[in-house]
């Protein structure tokens, strides 16, 4: 049997991970509302001027939303991707920010979307904190020269 260290980080790992298939679905749920409008745009100036990134690597997950700025005439249309600030504490885009680079028929959209993808940033990070604490806390535990006991304090 695993000891209760390791299972524990193995549930945080779990945890994150479904996390991440959750933003996964919602940033796909997105760009189908995205892709749907866009079908029926005429010229590139009704389509949307926003991207929704999603990566994870290790135990971080990043939901970030990329403005997108166009140069250029017809065929030599070249486009820059511009960061786009996240408010401070509570790892959420302001509707301000966002709308600074939605067109009108998508700020809707994007409000919902970011919404559910707070909700999985703030978890994710807690989730993050303790898996920092966990490993924390077993490094001490390694290197402590107390032996491990089975039974509880008080049992004599």
């Amino acid at each position: 049997m695993r000891e209760p260290r390791e299972r524990l980080m193995d549930v945080l790992e779990e945890c994150l991970h479904d996390l991440h298939r959750q933003a996964v679905a919602i940033v796909d749920e997105h760009w189908a509302q995205v892709l749907k409008h866009e079908r029926g745009a005429k010229s590139w100036e009704d389509k949307s001027r926003l991207q929704l990134a999603s990566h994870r690597k290790g135990n971080h997950i990043q939901l970030k939303w990329i403005g997108i700025r166009w140069f250029g005439v017809g065929s030599n249309r070249k486009s820059v991707k511009v960061s786009i600030k996240r408010t401070g504490r509570d790892l959420s885009y302001s509707k301000a920010a966002l709308n600074q680079w939605a067109r009108d028929w998508e700020i809707d959209i994007v409000m919902e979307t970011e919404a559910k993808l707070t909700s999985i940033r703030r978890q994710a990070a807690h989730y993050v904190k303790a898996i920092t604490s966990a490993r924390f806390a077993n490094a001490i535990a390694t290197k402590s020269d107390m032996p491990v006991e089975d039974e509880e304090p008080g049992d004599d």
